[in-house]
């Protein structure tokens, strides 16, 4: 499904294949087997799945939460929200905030990460001073012992 010029809003629906938008996406309780791409903000709410990749533009947000499950990983050229989410691969933004989740791979936030109630499998890429982790794992550690790695070293 493309969109040139207008939003996607998808309401209990059902893709099957790729979303793309050059400006917002908004799915609540949708089901996308494949990518999901915006020029601007993408929010999923309400136990939406994402097949894939979940990508919004160089100034759009990924905004997440409601049980909701995005298979692939999760980029943003603003900043990544997420709550009650479980992520199938590495999350990355400038601002990454991260509740009550679970991300299958590395969190990468270029000023900042903050975990509350989240388990990473991978590793966190965040500049020194700016990551806070509460009730969290990180690579299998408490994140009170976890050192964040320098997001200039992400590969």
């Amino acid at each position: 499904m493309d969109s040139y010029d207008n939003a996607v809003d998808l309401d209990d629906g059902t893709v099957y294949g790729f979303v793309r938008s050059e400006s917002a996406v908004d799915l609540d309780g949708t089901l996308v087997s494949a990518d999901v791409t915006a020029g601007g903000d993408v929010t999923i709410t309400d136990g939406s799945t994402v097949g894939g990749a979940v990508e919004a533009g160089p100034s759009g947000s990924v905004d997440a939460d409601g049980g909701s499950t995005l298979g692939g990983p999760v980029t943003a050229g603003n900043d990544v929200a997420l709550s009650s989410v479980t992520v199938g691969g590495d999350v990355r933004a400038p601002d990454v905030d991260i509740s009550d989740s679970t991300v299958e791979g590395s969190v990468v936030g270029s000023n900042g990460v903050q975990l509350d109630g989240v388990t990473v499998t991978g590793h966190v890429y965040a500049p020194s001073g700016s990551f806070t982790c509460t009730d969290s794992t990180v690579n299998g550690q408490d994140c009170g012992s976890y050192t964040p790695r320098d997001p200039d070293e992400y590969e």
